[in-house]
């Protein structure tokens, strides 16, 4: 009958906008995290560019709470040449040579493309995922509905 056929219809949009809500949802909390994360990630680096100016311990200090490493070790990788040689360019020191130590690395810097791709598609992944989720459910529907 067709109000058979148009509740398949109902149902299978019913759990494609389920799915799809979810998938924005959870893309929207990914978001969220993240700009407190940069946050925090910032002061990190503020703290970082102070310590590389005066070579001070205590401007690290105030990022102990969260920081996986104690003070005194990050101050001490800090200070290692071959550490701030690659640090990102927003931190690195003047003097840092980079490049070698780029291609002192197993890959020899190789992959810098790839990661930047991989970082794209991590970054996009919660649409992706809702939406093939939300897909697939559509289409098992869509196969079980009576010719």
């Amino acid at each position: 009958p067709s109000w058979v056929r148009r509740s398949r219809i109902y149902a299978g949009v019913w759990v494609f906008l389920v799915v799809a809500g979810l998938g924005a949802h959870s893309g929207y909390y990914s978001l969220r995290v993240a700009g407190q994360v940069k946050v925090l990630l910032d002061d990190l680096t503020q703290r970082v560019v102070a310590f590389e100016r005066s070579g001070d311990v205590a401007t690290l200090s105030g990022a102990q709470p969260w920081l996986v490493v104690e003070v005194p070790q990050l101050a001490a990788l800090l200070s290692d040449p071959q550490v701030r040689a690659i640090l990102p360019t927003a931190i690195r020191p003047p003097d840092a040579d980079g490049e070698a130590a780029i291609a002192r690395t197993a890959l020899g810097g190789r992959l810098a493309g790839a990661a930047g791709a991989l970082k794209l598609m991590l970054l996009q992944f919660p649409l992706w995922l809702s939406l093939g989720a939300a897909a697939a459910f559509l289409l098992a529907f869509r196969r079980r509905a009576p010719a």
